[in-house]
C-alpha cells in the first residue's frame, strides 16, 4: 500500500522536496499530470518554478522516492547555527514541520483556486 503524503505527515514523517526539470518541447502540464498520477505519495504543483515552464518543485515521501526513484534517504539531525558566535550551538529541532506546514498549505491553497 502506498502511503499518501498526508499520511506521512501526520504519522511524523518528513518530506522531501523535489525539483523536476522536463526535457524541452514536451507538454509540460501534462507531464505534471502524469507524474502526479503515479500514485498519492509524490505531488508536482502544476505551476511554473521561478517563471521556468519546464520546472516543477514538489514534496515526496521517503518511501516514495524509494519506490519512483530508487533513491534512500536518511533523516539526520542537523546542527544549528548561532550567527552571533559564529559557533554551533546544538540541534535544531524539528526541523521539518516548518516546511511541512509549508508544503501542505501550498497544496491547500491550489487546491482552493
Amino acid at each position: 500500500m502506498i502511503r499518501s503524503l498526508d499520511e506521512a505527515v501526520a504519522g511524523g514523517e518528513p518530506l522531501i522536496e523535489i525539483v523536476v526539470r522536463f526535457k524541452e518541447g514536451v507538454d509540460y502540464d501534462l507531464a505534471t499530470a502524469a507524474v502526479n498520477s503515479l500514485g498519492s505519495d509524490i505531488e508536482l504543483h502544476s505551476g511554473h518554478w521561478y517563471g521556468d515552464p519546464r520546472l516543477r518543485i514538489g514534496a515526496v515521501t521517503a518511501e516514495g522516492a524509494l519506490r519512483l526513484f530508487c533513491a534512500r534517504f536518511t533523516r539526520v539531525p542537523l546542527e544549528r547555527w548561532n550567527h552571533q558566535t559564529r559557533r554551533y550551538d546544538g540541534v535544531r529541532g524539528d526541523y521539518f514541520s516548518g516546511l511541512q506546514r509549508r508544503l501542505l498549505s501550498g497544496r491547500a491553497s491550489l487546491l482552493r483556486t
